[in-house]
């Protein structure tokens, strides 16, 4: 049995909670397994968005094509690039705080839902969901200020690429997700 309190794991036979002492109440089994079920159901939603924010992370946010001599090419460059200092194509790459917030964004949003399935009644978990969420749709917007777009000197095209997208969907599948948390 769950404390509904703090989460705490306690003997079925127990009265109070070991951890908080809160009052416990053995539920009904009906109630008890639904709550469950659509707590996991939600978490399992959370975690899809955590690893979407993880693939948005490696995926290029921010993508060019320019030719030269005639020949077109193409590049693109990660938040995984930009905090390791990534040089790409002569270009050197250094960290950003929307490429820090994608990073602590995905960590916590996959690992929170993980946590969250297999421990739904732990608080503290959700929490730490809800935070991964809320850092991966910061980042993205952060992202839009930052990511250069346009035409610039020989004709080299900037763009949005694809990391951006999936880090604000993770992040807000995440946050979907953080509706199974309950008080």
């Amino acid at each position: 049995m769950y404390c509904p309190e703090c989460g705490q794991q306690n003997i079925d036979q127990s009265k109070f909670c070991v951890t908080c002492g809160t009052a416990l109440l053995k539920p009904s089994r009906e109630s008890g397994s639904l709550a469950t079920k659509r707590e996991r159901r939600l978490a399992a939603i959370g975690l899809v968005g955590g690893i979407l924010t993880v693939f948005g992370f490696f995926t290029p946010w921010q993508t060019w094509t320019y030719s030269l001599f005639g020949t077109p090419q193409s590049g693109g460059v990660s938040a995984c690039d930009m905090l390791t200092g990534a040089s790409i194509e002569g270009i050197e790459f250094s960290p950003t705080g929307y490429a820090y917030l994608a990073m602590f964004g995905a960590i916590l949003a996959f690992g929170g839902a993980l946590f969250c399935l297999a421990v739904p009644r732990n608080k503290a978990m959700w929490l730490v969901l809800a935070a991964g969420g809320i850092l991966a749709v910061l980042a993205f917007v952060l992202g839009m200020f930052e990511v250069k777009t346009g035409s610039g000197l020989l004709a080299i095209e900037y763009s949005y690429g694809g990391g951006m997208l999936a880090t604000l969907v993770g992040g807000l599948l995440s946050l979907v997700g953080f509706r199974g948390f309950k008080d």
